[in-house]
Parts: structure tokens; sequence; C-alpha cells
């Protein structure tokens, strides 16, 4: 009975080993090193240019003012909070209301 679940991820194990390709070109793609603007030099740079560095400012300017982003953190937020809650609360009122019964 409780080998079942380790015979099953045993088995899924197998199947991702097996089954998962590990660069694109196994799948009929181009690879990385294959795009015309990636060069080892320009790829690896030690200091970020100013440019790059107003571009994330700006990504994450955009994520912080985004009413979606917003919608779904607060929605995490309380999941997060009401999940918490029943764990730890939950126990302690099922001891109190066996005690009662």
């Amino acid at each position: 009975m409780f080998l079942f679940p380790a015979l099953l991820l045993l088995v899924l194990a197998v199947i991702f080993v097996f089954g998962v390709r590990n660069e694109p070109r196994d799948v009929g793609l181009h690879g990385i090193e294959d795009e015309p603007d990636c060069s080892s030099n320009a790829a690896v740079e030690s200091k970020p240019t100013l440019a790059r560095r107003q571009n994330s400012a700006k990504v994450i300017r955009d994520l912080m003012t985004s009413p979606a982003i917003w919608a779904i953190s607060l929605m995490y937020f309380f999941l997060t909070v009401t999940r918490y809650s029943f764990l730890f609360w939950l126990p302690l009122l099922s001891h109190k209301v066996g005690a009662l019964a």
C-alpha cells in the first residue's frame, strides 16, 4: 500500500529521464549559439550598461504599477493567510470541540 506512490514516482521519473530533451536541437529547433546576435563577448558583460540599468528600472516600474500584478499579489497573500490560519487554528479547534463532546 505504501509502495504504490513510490513506484508511481519511479515510473514517472523514468519517463521523464528518457522522454525530456536536453537541447532545442533535439526537437528540431536551432540552438542558442546559432542566434546571429549572440557572440561570446556580447553575451558576457562585466558591468551592466546605463541603458540596460534604465531598461531594468522601467520593467520594475511597469510591474509595480500594474493593477493585475497587485490583484494577483493580494489574492496570493490572502490565500496564504487563510491556508496558515487553517493549518494552525484547525487542530486547536478540533481538539477543543472533541474535548467538549
